[in-house]
């Protein structure tokens, strides 16, 4: 049995990744370097595993468009910032709403193809060589969970679950890890069948056995043929450590529209198959909090101006991103019986131990409950205008009762110019 190991994670002052050493947990003799460097846009410009280092070159919209060293190649992209080529192995073809609906493999004339549903779900795949079709793949939905894996003749080959898969006749389970990754794959008798590792990025290595589950990094669908990871609006490059195409929220989520979860990968997920609330920070309504109700509903995303600032007695890392599995609304208010403080109507709570929530409210007493009372500092909540908050909470109740028990997942963070400020101070924020 392998040694256990672990991975010592090294950040930079905006919490980008830098550093990620495997060891020896017992020993803590190195097994494999790894390094990371990004500019001033979040780009990954670098990248060093063992003793060979990738450097990467981007324009001036964030496109890296070749990499030299370990790995040397040339990247193309279409008009809308979708990768066509990827210079070494594969070619791509996208639809007029920028979903991957076909990759072609370099000198074969292997092929897949994409299908999506209305809402955007990836509802078949398609193998080919040459016209002859390999296999077909087909996903059957349970909301927005692929629940079943269907042939060309819609005979079940695969039934996915939380907790595992169902294949012919036998269960499986699977072990993951705070991210999500699929771990382990176990029988009903416990034993274990494959084990799978990562690095940092999403690269996966077969430990034990070839057995090889369809879900994979942050429980993202692995299209094994490609090497990508599906979520819902786009296909994720683990060798790349970004997404092929540009955000469909733009640049309400930052500048960097490839950029994957601000490059802090070991600690933040972006699985893009579910509704999500995102709080870009920023002081005094230079921020912005965005719900996007998709791909469970055509609306949205909805951009509301929102505030980071922390008063001088707030604890240190007050104002530092974070993310939460689900939210949760306190309604109808106020909060704590405390309408001057929190606002007086419903906060948006999550599953932060510091309890940094999304409210309104602030203050003096004149001006606290007015529909759009300014901008006062909290000790590291997100604080939004009255009405605002009230418009937002209204529409995640709505999409709430359209999709039961459907967690949206939160994330703040820092936008890019605040990321460049950071750098450029050298400073950590308190």
């Amino acid at each position: 049995m392998t040694s256990a190991q672990r991975n010592d994670l090294g950040y930079d002052n905006a919490d980008q990744l830098l550093t990620a050493p495997l060891k020896n947990a017992s020993t803590n003799a190195l097994i494999k370097q790894y390094i990371y460097g990004y500019d001033l846009a979040s780009n990954r410009t670098s990248e060093q595993v063992a003793n060979r280092t990738t450097t990467s070159t981007p324009n001036n919209v964030n496109e890296i468009l070749s990499q030299s060293g370990a790995t040397t190649r040339t990247l193309t992209y279409d008009l809308n910032g979708s990768l066509v080529d990827d210079g070494l192995t594969r070619t791509f073809e996208w639809d007029g709403t920028n979903r991957l609906v076909a990759i072609n493999y370099t000198g074969t004339t292997d092929r897949s193809e994409f299908t999506y549903d209305g809402l955007n779900r990836l509802a078949k795949i398609v193998e080919k060589t040459g016209s002859t079709i390999n296999s077909t793949k087909k996903f059957v939905w349970c909301g927005m969970d692929k629940c079943e894996i269907r042939n060309a003749n819609d005979g079940v080959t695969l039934r996915m679950y939380p907790q595992g898969q169902y294949a012919s006749a036998t269960p499986y389970f699977y072990t993951r890890d705070h991210l999500g990754s699929v771990r382990e794959m176990v029988d009903a008798s416990g034993t274990v069948l494959a084990r799978y590792d990562y690095d940092s990025w999403g690269r996966s290595t077969t430990v034990i056995n070839t057995n090889k589950p369809d879900f994979n990094f942050t429980g993202l669908y692995r299209h094994s043929k490609s090497n990508l990871d599906f979520a819902t609006y786009r296909a994720y490059d683990p060798d790349l450590g970004r997404w092929l195409s540009r955000d469909p929220i733009g640049e309400a989520a930052g500048g960097n529209l490839f950029n994957y979860v601000q490059n802090n990968p070991g600690n933040l997920i972006d699985p893009l198959g579910l509704a999500s609330l995102i709080t870009v920070e920023g002081d005094a309504g230079t921020g912005t909090t965005i719900f996007d109700p998709r791909p469970e509903s055509n609306d949205g995303p909805y951009l509301y101006p929102s505030s980071n600032s922390i008063t001088r007695t707030s604890e240190q890392g007050a104002d530092r991103p974070y993310t939460s599995n689900n939210i949760y609304i306190d309604y109808p208010g106020p909060h704590d019986d405390k309408p001057y403080a929190y606002g007086p109507g419903p906060i948006i709570t999550t599953d932060d131990p510091r309890l940094r929530w999304v409210h309104s409210g602030g203050g003096p007493h004149s001006t606290a409950l007015l529909p759009y009372q300014g901008w006062f500092p909290t000790h590291g909540c997100t604080r939004m205008q009255n009405n605002d908050l009230e418009d937002l909470v209204d529409k995640i109740l709505h999409w709430e009762s359209d999709n039961p028990g459907q967690p949206i997942p939160y994330q703040r963070y820092w936008p890019n110019q605040q990321l460049l400020n950071t750098l450029h101070a050298g400073t950590t924020p308190a």
